[in-house]
């Protein structure tokens, strides 16, 4: 199990790198577009939504998996209905 928990760690940690390296791009292309020489509210306003947007966009990958999806590692047993 310690295997899967350093796979997941490093995937996660990579996800908040690429998450940042995005915002990164997004600051700088606003400020380009505005032909600025300093960040200034709207590059933020554009970069906070960009990061909003890409968040957005994992939802419907979580939506798409089955409802019993990781029970066998949480240790949650379906509701039995008679």
């Amino acid at each position: 199990m310690s295997t899967a928990t350093s796979i997941a760690s490093m995937a996660q940690q990579l996800s908040r790198g690429f998450g940042i390296s995005l915002v990164a791009v997004l600051l700088q292309l606003s400020l380009a577009w505005r032909g600025a020489s300093t960040l200034g509210t709207p590059d933020f306003t554009v970069a906070f939504a960009g990061a909003a947007v890409l968040a957005l966009l994992c939802v419907g990958y979580g939506w798409t998996l089955p409802h019993d999806a990781a029970a066998e590692v949480s240790g949650h047993r379906p509701k039995i209905t008679v």
